[in-house]
Formats: structure tokens, sequence, C-alpha cells
């Protein structure tokens, strides 16, 4: 997991169709979604911090599989 800053903390990121989608959680907005190259559409904290990460975050170090709830088997 990535470290966290002051404010927020990555959770995750993934890559779907060559997009990186980021997960941070936020102290006072929750959790935030959001392309990488939307970046600049975001608070200010978090893109700070996310600019520190994002050689790891484009290396994959924080990369996570997501699921896709539309095709996963239902168990009960």
């Amino acid at each position: 997991m990535a470290p966290r800053c002051k404010t927020c903390r990555l959770v995750a990121t993934t890559e779907v169709e060559g997009e990186t989608l980021l997960t941070v959680l936020h102290s006072e907005d929750g959790f935030v979604y959001f392309n990488l190259t939307d970046l600049e559409n975001q608070r200010e904290d978090i893109q700070v911090y996310i600019k520190k990460l994002q050689p790891k975050i484009l290396s994959g170090d924080y990369c996570a599989e997501l699921i896709d709830m539309e095709k996963e088997e239902v168990c009960c």
C-alpha cells in the first residue's frame, strides 16, 4: 500500500483499457475515484500527493485488480 500524506492515501490503482484509474481515500471527501489523466481536476492536496507517487503508480507498484461485479459468480 502506498504511504499516506496528511490528508489522503492512495488505496489502489488499476489499468483499464490503457487508462490508469486511481482510488484515493481523502480525510474530508471520502473515497475519490479518478483517471490519472484527470489529476489536474482534483483538489490541490491530492494533486501534490499523486505527483510524488506518479513514477511508482506508472510502474505498477500500487496496481490492484478490481472486481467486475457483472462478471462475478453469485454464491447465494
